[in-house]
Parts: C-alpha cells; structure tokens; sequence
C-alpha cells in the first residue's frame, strides 16, 4: 500500500514539474523587458515610446507569441522599450496595484502606450481588437513620432502620405505630388521607383474618390488575399496593405489620463 501511494506522489509530482516548466517555457517573450511595481516607473522615463502588455503572470497562445514577434522586430529602436507586466489574482497579488494604477480591464491582455516616458496618461490599444505583429506596428507608428518600417513601404513616402491625410486638401495634393515625383527621380532603382508610383496612383484616387477610398482599397485588396493567387500576387496586396496604412487618419483611440 505504501509503494502504491508512494507512487502516485512520485506521478503527481512529475506532472507538476511539467506543468510548471511548461508555463515557464509559455512566458518567454524574447525582446520584452519585464517590469514590476519597483523598475516600471524608473524604466519607462527613460524612453520616447514604451508600449506595455499587461496579462496574466504566465502568458500564452497566439497573441502572445504576435507581441513577442513584435518585439524582436523593432528591438533595434533605441526609443522604443516594449515591456510586459505579469499580474497574478492569487498568492501576493503581483503588479495587482500597477493593474489598478493603469485601469487595466479584468480581459486580459490589455496593451497601453506610454509617451515620452510620461505615466500620467497613455493610449489604448483596441480592446477588442486582436493582438497582431503588423498591427501593433501600425499602433506605434500612428500614435508616436516612432517610425517602424512596414514591408513594401518607403519613409519618406509614409512621411508624405501622412501629411498629405492630416492636410488634406488640393493645395496639399499638389505639394505631395511635387515631393514624390522629385524623390521618384532621384532613385536609379526600379523597385522604389515602382513603389513610389503606387503612393501617387493612391493619392489620385483619394483626390478623384475621397478619404473614403483609403479604407475601400484595403477592402477589395483583403478580399483578393482570401481567393486563390500566386505566392508573388500575395506579397504584391500585402504590400499594397501596408502602403495603404500610411494614408490612414490617426485611430480614434482612447487617450486616458490619470
């Protein structure tokens, strides 16, 4: 009888250790800094852009593994600090007063961007929206001075874009236009100039259809995506996605202050 319990301990106890290892393993998050109650305050002040996923104390799944991918991608920006914060409801309660402090919503995770290492306000990621590598890109580069390089794009052709969104209008048409033909000139070669010219058909068609267009566009090009095309035809229209998230106006996201 002795040996029997004293094996079922033993079984209980391996599936314990996996289980704990397992979660260890779940928590990774190469590219992410950690932060607590002592090192957040210290650590945020120090950069332009921290962008803060507050979850669980052992995270996992999909949206997880997007954020970690995220943070590899622009670890190389030294003004940008992406971080987590581990909360636990059990035990000691880790970071329960940071969940608090940040009005951090019961769904987790909950994603907040601090600027210019202010943490008297922030701005919210969608809550309902999915945690996605691109999209929280995009997050970044709309809400920040940040520029985070998207596939398919230009900087200065981004620049251009969004100015001439944020000044729309025809004299501002006409600016951007001058711009992108000077910049398209002045590259010898074909594959920027190509991408160049698709920046002007875009604002064409913004002048010719309206603001509108913008989000019309990434429609039609995310139906062609879902059929059935070439692996160079995809890459084209995720391109062409991710032009066309240069010309959209700021998100109206929540902006909280303390």
């Amino acid at each position: 009888m002795f040996s029997s319990f004293t094996n079922a301990v033993f079984r209980v106890t391996l599936v314990v250790i996996a289980l704990s290892s397992k979660c260890t393993a779940s928590n990774t998050c190469k590219g992410c800094t950690d932060l607590d109650e002592l090192t957040f305050e210290k650590l945020v002040k120090r950069f332009q852009v921290t962008i803060v996923k507050f979850d669980i104390a052992y995270p996992y799944g999909d949206q997880h593994e997007a954020y970690s991918r995220f943070a590899q991608d622009v670890y190389h920006i030294d003004d940008l600090l992406v971080a987590t914060v581990g909360i636990k409801d059990y035990g000691e309660l880790d970071n329960k007063n940071l969940s608090q402090r940040f009005n951090v919503p019961e769904k987790l995770p909950s994603i907040k961007m601090f600027l210019n290492g202010d943490t008297t306000k922030w701005v919210d990621y969608p809550e309902n929206a999915e945690v996605k590598t691109e999209d929280l890109k995009q997050f970044v580069r709309t809400n920040s001075k940040v520029y985070i390089g998207l596939s398919g794009c230009i900087r200065e052709f981004d620049d251009i874009a969004s100015e001439f969104v944020k000044n729309y209008s025809t004299k501002m048409y006409e600016t951007a236009l001058a711009k992108a033909n000077k910049l398209i000139e002045g590259y010898e070669d074909e594959k920027l100039k190509s991408t160049g010219k698709v920046y002007i058909i875009l604002m064409k068609r913004v002048v010719e259809v309206g603001l509108h267009y913008v989000e019309e566009e990434k429609q039609r090009t995310e139906e062609l995506l879902g059929k059935k095309i070439s692996s160079a035809k995809r890459q084209e229209m995720l391109d062409r996605l991710n032009i066309l998230k240069a010309f959209e106006a700021p998100d109206k996201l929540a902006k909280t202050e303390l």
